[in-house]
Parts: structure tokens; C-alpha cells; sequence
């Protein structure tokens, strides 16, 4: 009875549908990509791919107004150009 004390319960399973991609709970992993690759016999860069999207979705919908208000290259006054010496 004493041992099962001492033994730490086993994590748990990374492919639950609900608890490997969920949005805003966990990120894709390379290992976590090459598993769901392996499992769906698709390449693993299409979950990565898939996970740099939704990050960029969330970081534009959460800083989309101040981004649109910062300058541009393009609105910079043109650079004088100089003169090249050869």
C-alpha cells in the first residue's frame, strides 16, 4: 500500500482532441507536431503552419490598433541620396 503512495500518477495524454490544440491553452510543439503528423500521415510543418497562423491572428486582433498607428517605411520622408564617389 506504501508504494502506491510514492508513485507520481501519469501525465496526461497529449492527443485528447480537446487538450492538444485548443486555442489559447497550449501551442503546438515540434514534438506535438511530429506525433499529429505521424498519426494523420501528413506532414508535421502543416501543424506548425497551422499554429503560427492562429498566433498571428491573436497577436493581430490584440494589437491590430496601436500596429495601424505606428509609421511606416513608406510615410518616411525620402532619404537624400548621395553622391557615390565611384
Amino acid at each position: 500500500m506504501r508504494t502506491l503512495a510514492i508513485i507520481p500518477p501519469p501525465p496526461p495524454p497529449r492527443t485528447r482532441p480537446h487538450f492538444a490544440a485548443s486555442p489559447g491553452k497550449r501551442s503546438i510543439t515540434g514534438d506535438t507536431a511530429l506525433r499529429l503528423g505521424h498519426w494523420f500521415k501528413n506532414a508535421p510543418q502543416f501543424w506548425l503552419n497551422l499554429q503560427s497562423h492562429f498566433d498571428l491572428v491573436a497577436a493581430e486582433q490584440e494589437a491590430g490598433d496601436a500596429l495601424r498607428k505606428l509609421p511606416t517605411r513608406a510615410k518616411l520622408p525620402a532619404k537624400r541620396e548621395l553622391p557615390r564617389l565611384i
